[in-house]
């Protein structure tokens, strides 16, 4: 699955969208509806978090707020705010005035959905680089950019090997 924009009367609504196959090619399919696309420029360019001493879901939360942070919303005792969008990252609620929303960040959209889907991130598997990739593309997906030092930092905090069967 996958956030798909689109155009309606002039303004831009995200959705969860999924391919299926039939005999005349791919079809997509609307799962949900994720909220208006909002697009907050980049400001500024804030020194990235240490999450050394974090959990794994507090570190995507910091990491998140840093993400926030550098697009120029501020933080209040209620969460995030820049004009009519409101975050509450302890909640996971992405809003545009009371409705859902979407925040198009960097290469990615950060919505409840994206949000979710990246605190709930199983690292177990038995190769690192296919963990790895699945971490990266989460985290592409709800439009969190780090640097490679604090990638590898939430890698380690997550990956579970599993052990490898023998072949017969």
């Amino acid at each position: 699955m996958f956030v798909r924009v689109k155009n309606i009367k002039g303004n831009r609504y995200a959705y969860l969208v999924e391919n299926t196959w039939q005999a005349k090619g791919s079809r997509q399919t609307v799962k949900a509806y994720l909220g208006k696309v909002l697009t907050p420029a980049a400001e500024a360019a804030h020194p990235v978090p240490d999450i050394s001493t974090h959990t794994y879901p507090d570190a995507v939360l910091a990491l998140a707020a840093w993400t926030l942070k550098n697009h120029g919303f501020a933080e209040t005792p209620e969460g995030h705010r820049k004009d009519n969008a409101h975050v509450k990252l302890s909640e996971k609620a992405i809003r545009h005035k009371t409705k859902n929303a979407a925040l198009e960040l960097n290469e990615g959209y950060l919505c409840d959905h994206t949000l979710n889907q990246l605190l709930n991130f199983v690292g177990e598997g038995t190769r690192e680089e296919e963990v790895g990739q699945r971490l990266a593309n989460a985290m592409l997906e709800a439009g969190i950019s780090v640097p490679q030092e604090t990638f590898v930092q939430l890698f380690n905090k997550i990956f579970k090997p599993l052990k490898e069967e023998s072949p017969l």
